[in-house]
């Protein structure tokens, strides 16, 4: 599978419904393609947040394939600002709610859930690549 939309949050629900769509096409169980949604969705409201705040428009490209016969790759392509989620620092769950900084958790979580991830800056493009199990 390979979409693209414009970064906008009312174009969300499409980009994960196809990508859902897609997972279960590709043999993902339906516990795990809830997941790899959750990390989509994390990765694409990011996206449309903070990406393009610059420029205020932009696009996000998806991809969806099959990895080999037990793992599928999620690629999420955008041109906004440079950002390496991979240099993020890790949030501190041991500390008090208020003394907590904002930010960080949906990333935290999508790298507890994805068997891999990686990140490149290609022409231009932030490239995120989350390796991800079809079964539990």
């Amino acid at each position: 599978m390979k979409i693209e939309y414009p970064a906008e949050l009312a174009q969300l629900g499409a980009m994960l419904a196809e990508t859902e769509e897609a997972a279960a096409d590709l043999g993902v169980d339906q516990s795990r393609r809830l997941l790899l949604v959750l990390i989509a969705e994390e990765l694409i409201v990011n996206i449309i947040n903070h990406a393009y705040a610059a420029t205020g428009r932009g696009f996000v490209h998806i991809e969806l394939q099959e990895a080999d016969a037990d793992t599928v790759l999620l690629t999420i392509i955008d041109k906004g600002m440079e950002f390496n989620p991979l240099n993020k620092k890790q949030p501190n769950l041991a500390a008090d709610l208020n003394e907590r900084q904002v930010g960080g958790l949906g990333i935290y979580l999508t790298r507890q859930l994805a068997a891999n991830m990686d990140y490149t800056r290609i022409d231009d493009c932030n490239r995120i690549s989350v390796s991800f199990s079809k079964t539990a």
